[in-house]
């Protein structure tokens, strides 16, 4: 059964039971969406629960990210799903923090990361001054499944759902560097249909 957590305008909105789908509420509430707004992203999300197969999570989020699409402008959205981004602290956050510490050069700093294979996928590499590409997945891979829904869809997935996982790269490569970053997202393989990586362009803001 849904539980209900208080509106600031004094009604009443449901908690949902999937995880990711209440951090799309959480972060929607934060960002003072209009309630007509969040009532139509949110349509149906009730209905999803921790058990819920991975395909009808990624179905609702489909239809989600389209609402969002239709009815938010790019920065707002943006800013929405990268508060949605998980795994942002912990062993991953204290990593980062001693590849900063323990090497002095961006190109000894990336190194170290890589070799790790544990917070940016298959690799980041260098492709320009102060210009990064991370990529989830090896592009030889026959099929590319997302880190989050672990599902290959027959539809592609907007991009907006990806700005979590553009958070993600861009807060521990923020962290690795020690610059401030500005974040793109190229490819995914929800956007993509399982046919490309996830790949993130991040670039040092002067």
């Amino acid at each position: 059964m849904a539980t209900f957590k208080y509106w600031k305008d004094e009604n009443y909105i449901r908690e949902y039971e999937d995880g990711k789908i209440e951090d799309l509420n959480q972060s929607l509430i934060k960002h003072e969406i209009k309630k007509n707004i969040h009532g139509k992203i949110m349509e149906n999300g009730e209905q999803i629960k921790k058990t819920s197969k991975n395909e009808a999570k990624a179905e609702w989020f489909f239809n989600a990210m389209n609402v969002m699409d239709d009815l938010l402008d790019e920065e707002t959205k943006k800013k929405v799903r990268e508060d949605c981004a998980c795994c942002l602290e912990g062993k991953r956050h204290k990593l980062c923090r001693t590849v900063n510490k323990d090497y002095k050069t961006p190109e000894e700093r990336i190194q170290a990361i890589n070799e790790s294979h544990y917070i940016f996928g298959h690799e980041i590499k260098i492709i320009g001054l102060g210009k990064y590409e991370v990529a989830f997945f090896d592009e030889k891979m026959p099929e590319k499944r997302c880190s989050c829904l672990k599902v290959v869809m027959n539809k592609k997935m907007s991009k907006t759902y990806c700005y979590c996982c553009g958070k993600h790269v861009k807060h521990h490569l923020e962290t690795v560097l020690n610059k401030k970053l500005q974040v793109e997202i190229l490819a995914s393989a929800l956007s993509s249909m399982g046919k490309k990586s996830c790949r993130f362009i991040l670039e040092e803001l002067e």
